[in-house]
């Protein structure tokens, strides 16, 4: 029996031998030689040329071209034939055939492409991937740090680019996400292609240096739908946010389905704040102002009546205008007044001058009856609810024990509030309207410890709009901090960019003050033991990256990012494509947007 020449299977002479094609003869593939590596390029979507089909794609190996199918009068095959080109890879299967004979070709030579095409990882790998951060040399001859390459900005996604790589320095995101049994197996395609893109970003065989994510930024526009466009600045703020939140929900639902725990969003950078909310009535203040205001244009007076009884005061407003003279007429000796009842509503009427004393001690006595009346039906009432009250009594003893800084029983409306967080936002000084001579050409800066005391549990933060003042601390810090400098404010006129520098140590960020001291043992890395004395722990952080915006007006200008190569012990600035080493100085005075913290192990 005779075996057809093109379902041969050839091996080379360095390839391992399988058990099911051990007796078939080896022979070297005469067309190995051909393959260029200069022109591949797998960050493109895996997509014909041709018929712009995504089934049965093969990318030719001499020119880096995607075609569709393998068999004749396909794109595939008629290409091999028009340009002489052989070696053709399956980027699904990711195996190589020899076209147009169609045998498939083993050889250990393919390794490097395949990784290329499709990096992985074992959990041995993962670890000592910060090690391995070293300078690597590309197929054209230039250097590139692994994890710290230059991404291709696609239709001014500047403020993408820098979120990818801020969120590849988190060490728990970037083991889940490399590790293709985690993602592979997850339906979004949002999943999928941050996880691709993140393991090309750490390829140690890179052949270019450098990443296109091209595949991840077209998933974020179908996602996005109308919320990002192409060539449309972007706030990276607003769109790491979405990302996290989108990112984390596709794998909550699958880990419902599969019934697993592991979800690294939130073991890296999810905290836990506490607030005390305390409303504030603004109408009061308001309503006295106008009165005030009020008076003084149009003349008016109050006169505060105080009863000889002791039943309260009682408001007399002379009406009118002008000149209080004018309210008296002179015929019948008469002045016209307003009396303001309990329920706000006022009375007018006419007394005569004469008779004044009689009529303002008859209007009190009116009123000390209807108040004497209204204290019988309360002291009936209040027997009715001491016991609810007694009742309330008690948990407001238990809430003061466990939140000991605050008297709830002053406030009532005070209330607290445990919240979640991805970012901390920092509130930067408003810039004065009015400046002098020699400080026009200044730029004001601000230490970060200024701007943490947001955080402190003593500072009120005030909400007009919502009629509230808050206190905000943190009652569990993570591993990975975020930090939002809010630097673009919106108003009518538009959003306006606050240029201040701020001030921030790249080592040992102290974040104790911020830490409520009751919360000290719920925090990550803690392994005091809960019977010993509450002392202040040390909770240091160190910046390992910082976002920053170039440019005087919101809207306008880029985004680069400084990143920390420890291997190396060096600051990196990757502005797109760009990749250069700064020093340390630059980081700290630079503009900063969005910085992450890493937690310093105890």
């Amino acid at each position: 029996m005779t075996t057809n020449p093109r379902k041969r299977l050839y091996q080379s002479n360095n390839s391992p031998t399988k058990k099911h094609v051990s007796r078939l003869p080896t022979k070297r593939c005469p067309y190995l030689g051909t393959i260029d590596r200069t022109r591949l390029d797998f960050d493109l979507s895996n997509m014909c040329s041709i018929t712009l089909s995504k089934t049965n794609v093969y990318c030719c190996l001499i020119c880096g071209v995607n075609f569709q199918g393998r068999r004749e009068r396909t794109p595939a095959y008629i290409h091999s034939i028009e340009t002489n080109h052989h070696l053709f890879l399956d980027l699904k299967k990711r195996t190589v055939y020899c076209l147009p004979d169609g045998y498939q070709v083993i050889d250990k030579s393919f390794d490097d492409i395949i990784s290329n095409l499709h990096p992985t990882y074992t959990e041995k790998q993962l670890p000592v991937l910060n090690q391995n951060s070293i300078t690597k040399m590309s197929i054209d001859k230039k250097e590139f740090i692994p994890g710290f390459v230059g991404l291709d900005c696609i239709d001014d996604t500047d403020w993408i680019n820098v979120s990818l790589q801020l969120l590849s320095q988190s060490k728990p995101v970037r083991n889940w996400y490399l590790t293709n049994k985690n993602t592979e197996a997850i339906q979004s395609t949002l999943v999928r292609s941050f996880g691709q893109t993140l393991r090309k970003m750490w390829n140690k065989d890179n052949f270019k240096g450098i990443v296109s994510p091209f595949e991840f930024v077209h998933q974020v526009f179908n996602r996005g739908n109308t919320l990002w466009k192409p060539s449309v600045w972007s706030d990276p703020f607003i769109f790491l946010s979405w990302l996290l939140n989108t990112l984390k929900k596709d794998v909550l639902v699958f880990n419902k389905k599969k019934k697993t725990v592991t979800e690294p969003l939130s073991t890296a950078f999810v905290g836990k704040l506490k607030i005390l909310i305390e409303k504030i009535d603004l109408h009061d203040d308001l309503n006295e102002k106008k009165e005030k205001q009020g008076n003084q244009q149009t003349g008016t007076q109050k006169i505060e009546v105080i009863n000889s009884k002791g039943s309260g005061p009682r408001i007399i407003t002379l009406k009118n205008s002008s000149e209080p003279k004018n309210l008296v007429d002179s015929k019948d000796q008469t002045m016209e007044l307003e009396i303001e009842n309990e329920k706000g509503k006022e009375q007018k009427k006419k007394i005569n001058l004469k008779n004044i004393e009689k009529e303002m001690e008859k209007a009190l006595n009116k009123q000390q009856n209807k108040n004497e009346n209204d204290n019988d039906n309360e002291n009936e009432n209040e027997n009715e609810n001491e016991n609810e009250k007694e009742k309330e009594k008690e948990k407001k003893k238990k809430i003061i024990q466990i939140e000991s800084n605050y008297d709830i029983e002053k406030n009532k409306n005070i209330k607290y509030v445990d919240q979640q967080f991805f970012f901390l936002s920092l509130d930067l000084p408003v810039k004065p309207l009015f400046k002098k001579s020699l400080e026009k050409n200044l730029i004001p800066q601000v230490p970060i410890y200024t701007l943490l005391n947001k955080y402190n549990g003593n500072d009120y933060q005030e909400l007009p709009i919502k009629k509230e003042r808050r206190k905000y601390f943190i009652v569990k810090h993570p591993k990975y901090l975020l930090v939002h400098i809010r630097r673009f404010v919106k108003h009518i006129w538009g959003i306006e960019k606050n240029n201040t520098l701020v001030n921030c140590p790249l080592k040992d960020l102290h974040l104790e003050d911020c830490i409520h001291p009751n919360s000290y043992y719920t925090n990550p890395q803690d392994n005091l033991n809960k019977n010993s004395k509450k002392k202040k722990k040390e909770i240091k952080y160190n910046l390992i990256a910082n976002i920053c915006h170039d440019g005087q007006e919101a809207g306008k200008g880029n985004f680069f990012i400084f990143l920390y190569n420890k291997t190396e012990d060096q600051w990196l600035k990757i502005q797109n494509l760009d990749v250069a080493v700064v020093k340390p100085q630059e980081v700290s005075v630079s503009e900063s947007y969005i910085q992450l913290y890493e937690l310093q192990n105890n």
